[in-house]
């Protein structure tokens, strides 16, 4: 079976998780639209059209969204492509591996435009597997349920074929190295220069 990882290009999660996975040999495959710029070094885009981000029944879902989170519809069409986008990220994957700041552990509200993508998957009662910034632990849902608290490091070996990898845009020092401790057979930290630090 075909290994896949589904994100979304953007420097720091994004591409933290896209060198780590094209190690293991994951086909990892960065939705995007024309006008919107991918700054992960491996993987392949895949460029969605307008026609395809904007369906009556993506929209829909958008809209969902954000009363889930309790946000407005966006005016630019530029951010609702973005947020669109993530819908392809998600629906069709068998776990969500975020990096993030956990706003709401019982509802399952996560900071930032990963927050949507999360959202998708807590509707749609699929796993979620994220590590919190602020808290420094992994935590997890499953059926919709409010994030626990793991009480293991999560195992490269029991990630299914066709996941989700996506995240914050800003990453500490503790999160890359997790991820490396983690999921990575070869490389360090120092390797990444694609990623964006908080000190």
């Amino acid at each position: 079976m075909q290994k896949i990882v589904h994100s979304g290009g953007a420097k720091g999660s994004d591409s933290l998780f896209s060198k780590i996975f094209d190690n293991h040999g994951y086909n990892v495959i960065h939705h995007s639209f024309k006008g919107h710029n991918i700054n992960a070094k491996t993987g392949k885009s895949l460029i969605h059209s307008t026609e395809e981000l904007k369906t009556k029944n993506n929209v829909q879902i958008l809209k969902k969204l954000c009363l889930f989170l309790e946000k407005n519809y966006p005016k630019k069409e530029y951010i609702e492509k973005l947020l669109l986008r993530n819908i392809f990220q998600v629906k069709e994957t068998n776990l969500i591996l975020a990096i993030s700041n956990i706003l709401n552990f019982d509802k399952g509200i996560i900071e930032g435009g990963t927050g949507y993508a999360v959202a998708y998957g807590i509707i749609n009662c699929q796993p979620i597997l994220i590590f919190d910034q602020k808290n420094q632990n992994w935590f997890y849902s499953k059926d919709g349920n409010p994030f626990q608290l793991l009480n293991r490091k999560p195992i490269f070996e029991k990630l299914p074929n066709v996941f989700t990898a996506i995240g914050s845009r800003e990453l500490s020092k503790e999160s890359v190295n997790e991820m490396y401790n983690c999921f990575s057979k070869k490389g360090k930290i120092s390797d990444i220069s694609i990623c964006s630090y908080n000190n």
